[in-house]
């Protein structure tokens, strides 16, 4: 089974989410360490424990970035949230606003120095 994944991680068309869930699979079923994972496929194990976190997501987030709505890098952020229900909310969000700023979702309070241009990421 090992084979398999690794050969499926070399794929360049495999989704995020697919990467996360087979890197889940190696750690609970067959007992791997993030260490060993890292090592096995060539990867920090910084990048596993992201990737990792994907597998956390709500529904709508996941569903969001199989679609491509949401890009990785927001889902992994999204995923460091601390309740499924800022997740929830966070990528539920409409990310423009009606000004063409993107506002943070999980913030308190949208103050106008927690936005960023339209075209790029969001951050908290």
């Amino acid at each position: 089974m090992f084979g398999k994944i690794i050969e499926n991680d070399q794929r360049e068309d495999i989704s995020a989410l697919d990467r996360a869930y087979s890197y889940l699979r190696l750690k609970d079923e067959l007992g791997y360490d993030v260490a060993e994972i890292a090592r096995r496929v060539g990867k920090s194990d910084v990048t596993i424990y992201q990737y990792l976190s994907l597998c956390k997501l709500p529904d709508n987030a996941k569903r969001a970035l199989e679609e491509g709505t949401l890009s990785p890098f927001a889902a992994i952020r999204i995923a460091r949230l601390a309740t499924e229900d800022m997740m929830v909310q966070a990528a539920g969000y409409d990310p423009i606003a009606y000004d063409g700023r993107r506002h943070c979702p999980a913030s308190s309070s949208n103050k106008p120095g927690r936005t960023v241009d339209a075209c790029s990421q969001p951050v908290c």
